[in-house]
């Protein structure tokens, strides 16, 4: 897999469930960007379709100011412009939002890396 740079936008989606199960150091997380470090070839891994609810999420996620100070170089998940849990792993993120009354099913979440501070499109060059 090539490097991400950093106009790039990093996401993470939820891994099939038998990817998800068996693979649970597949992900690895470094100052806001993942990399899949699995032995399945990321082309061949099944992802759900992109719905317009998921991408004005996962926007919302990577630009607005307030979670990029408060989650940046951490994993979100997000509906409906609500980070319902955060963690250095999506299962942390999902893990917590599990545990957050009133959080949609975890089906329905978007996972998104918010990039560190410094990183990602708005940075500025020395």
């Amino acid at each position: 897999m090539n490097t991400p740079t950093p106009e790039s936008q990093p996401a993470v989606r939820p891994l099939p469930e038998e990817v998800e199960a068996n693979s649970p150091g597949d992900l690895e997380v470094k100052n806001g960007v993942v990399y899949y470090r699995g032995s399945r070839p990321f082309e061949e891994l099944d992802f759900p379709p992109e719905t317009e609810a998921n991408a004005e999420d996962y926007d919302w996620a990577m630009q607005d100011p307030q979670v990029r100070r408060e989650y940046g170089g951490l994993i979100v998940a997000v509906r409906g412009r609500k980070v319902w849990g955060a963690g250095k792993t999506p299962r942390a993120a999902s893990e917590q939002a599990g545990k957050t009354p009133g959080c949609p099913d975890l089906d329905e979440l978007v996972f998104v890396a918010v990039p560190a501070p410094g990183f990602g499109p708005s940075a500025r060059m020395p």
